[in-house]
């Protein structure tokens, strides 16, 4: 009978300690994905003095510093916290992985870090270090996947490789396949999918993810629309889910939903750190653009489009391109093909990865008259 009571006793402690530690982590994530950095990073430094040797905790660590630095220093230094946080997290994660053989969460985050390397390769277009950052990456995910299958936070960084894999050149694909990567495009989007629905961290990047794949990628704007306003809903302070989703609602002509939207677009470039509100600014034209552009109003289109492509300072260039591709049409419908030939040949500078790319090729061609009536 005391055994008994001993163990209710430890049991309910145990559970009591678990369900603190979801709950601090689950706020911590709250604040690092509705942009309240200070507070997550507080948050995370508290619980990581109590859970010395937890996998999840370090790699928030270094997330939310580098996505406060690079909100308030730009992408340069911000680099530099995910280069310095690799050097010091990699032994520990190693270290756990020997300690731990079987647990899977080791060698998903470690794995996770190294995706981070891989987007500073991307911004860079740095293609062969990006799959080679990509390729550790995956050999450690897929590490934590044959010790789970059902360890669905896997399936986001899994399913996010191997879409990019199979939206790149023939020559990467092969390295990346040597690395033991597939690069089927469907196959990946449902990994997201099945992350997306089932996971238990990697959901809200799985419906990021998702979102930027359905509206830029495989103009599915109905389900870009869906995921991306699940997650703008439940992080508010979130400005680029805000921008998926108002984008979506462009894409579809809701205009109506997108005004009524407008006022927590336009707080987001009025306040907030430097290069988020830089960003959004950014975006937010770029979206009354696009608005101006489906309408007909193409002299509005064009000078939006001049007024992001003559200050555009953000690390991805491709709002830039859309930017160019928009402006190179709207000039071409007003008369003037020569100058829409320079802004389609940006355009193809600026979206390898994109639909548009071909489209813009296509432009610099063959007038944009003779294209709508082949169509």
């Amino acid at each position: 009978m005391r055994f008994n009571l001993f163990f209710v006793i430890i049991l309910c402690f145990s559970f009591s300690n678990t369900f603190k530690y979801n709950l601090d982590v689950d706020r911590a994530i709250s604040d690092l994905y509705n942009f309240q950095f200070d507070s997550c990073i507080y948050k995370l430094d508290n619980l990581s003095t109590k859970n010395k040797e937890d996998a999840l905790i370090p790699f928030l660590q270094i997330t939310a510093k580098w996505q406060n630095i690079l909100l308030n220093d730009g992408h340069e230094l911000s680099y530099e916290v995910i280069y310095n946080g690799i050097d010091s997290a990699v032994p520990f994660y190693l270290d756990m992985i020997d300690k731990y053989p079987e647990d899977p969460s080791y060698p998903l985050f470690l794995g996770s870090l190294y995706g981070l390397k891989s987007r500073i390769d991307l911004a860079q277009s740095n293609w062969i270090d990006l799959v080679i950052s990509g390729s550790k990456g995956y050999k450690y995910i897929n590490d934590a996947k044959q010790i789970d299958s059902l360890y669905y936070d896997v399936y986001m960084p899994i399913g996010t490789l191997e879409y990019f894999l199979c939206r790149s050149s023939s020559s990467i694909q092969l390295i990346g396949k040597l690395f033991g990567m597939q690069s089927d495009c469907i196959k990946a989007i449902e990994k997201l999918e099945t992350a997306s629905s089932r996971s238990r961290f990697s959901w809200i990047e799985s419906r990021n993810v998702l979102s930027y794949i359905y509206l830029y990628i495989e103009k599915d704007y109905k389900k870009a629309l869906e995921l991306s306003s699940s997650i703008a809903n439940k992080f508010p302070g979130h400005p680029y889910f805000a921008y998926l989703k108002a984008e979506a609602l462009v894409r579809l002509e809701k205009y109506q939903d997108f005004e009524k939207y407008e006022k927590d677009l336009q707080y987001f470039y009025l306040h907030g750190p430097k290069n988020q509100k830089i960003e959004c600014y950014d975006k937010y034209l770029y979206l009354k653009a696009l608005i101006a552009f489906q309408n007909d109003k193409y002299s509005e289109s064009e000078k939006l489009c001049s007024q992001i492509i003559e200050g555009y300072e953000v690390e991805f260039k491709w709002i830039l391109g859309f930017a160019h591709f928009i402006r190179g049409k709207s000039i071409e419908v007003l008369g003037d093909r020569n100058r829409a030939i320079s802004d389609y040949k940006n355009a193809v500078k600026y979206l390898t990865q994109y639909p548009e790319y071909d489209e813009a090729k296509e432009l610099i061609q063959s007038p944009i008259s003779e294209i709508i009536n082949n169509r």
